[in-house]
């Protein structure tokens, strides 16, 4: 027959106050436990045989019984100490597996915006270059003048061989320079130019 108890011998042998067993009660903790009478304010009867430990107040438990309760919660205790540390490292396998996908995606995340800054660096520096290229073919346009105009002016004077052939190989120097990086185009505008 089952024996029941009253907060406060519950609370003594379970080493809490009567207060934390009536917690513990309206938690239904212990399924088992009911009022003594029907008002309110009736008293809380608990159990014996659904507390944590032996209800030792009047009753003779045997020391067997004792010890292989006291190893049956010490095996609970270290099955749940077991299943807690588990559960610390799948967490704290969890938090290193998030902590490398936020690194991978601010590497992404990095790549991206180099190969934009390398895409407009491209753009800026093909803008130049074409900038440089038209500025090239005028200056070549202006030096094509001012030699026909030194040539007339040269034909006057004794000296026009020498200095007709100091203006040419610069002129070809100047030329070769301009057809390697003009290209066809260049070729084209200063056959017309000459013609």
């Amino acid at each position: 027959m089952t024996r029941y108890l009253g907060l406060e011998e519950a609370a003594d042998p379970l080493g809490v106050s009567t207060k934390t067993v009536r917690r513990r009660v309206q938690a239904r903790e212990w399924p088992g436990a009911k009022k003594d009478g029907n008002s309110h304010s009736a008293p809380w009867l608990i159990p014996s045989d659904e507390l944590p430990i032996p209800a030792s107040a009047g009753v003779d438990v045997p020391p067997k019984v004792v010890e292989l309760r006291e190893a049956l919660l010490a095996g609970e205790r270290e099955q749940t100490a077991k299943e807690l540390a588990r559960l610390v490292e799948d967490l704290e396998r969890s938090g290193r597996e998030a902590q490398r996908l936020r690194s991978d995606v601010e590497q992404e995340r990095t790549r991206a915006d180099q190969a934009d800054r390398e895409a407009t660096l491209q753009r800026a520096a093909a803008e130049i270059a074409s900038a440089r290229a038209e500025e090239r073919e005028r200056e070549i346009g202006r030096l094509i003048e001012d030699r026909d105009r030194r040539l007339a002016e040269l034909a006057e004077s004794r000296d026009l061989e020498r200095e007709h052939a100091e203006v040419e190989e610069r002129l070809r120097a100047e030329l070769a320079d301009v057809q390697s990086v003009l290209g066809w185009r260049a070729r084209r505008r200063l056959a017309k130019l000459r013609g």
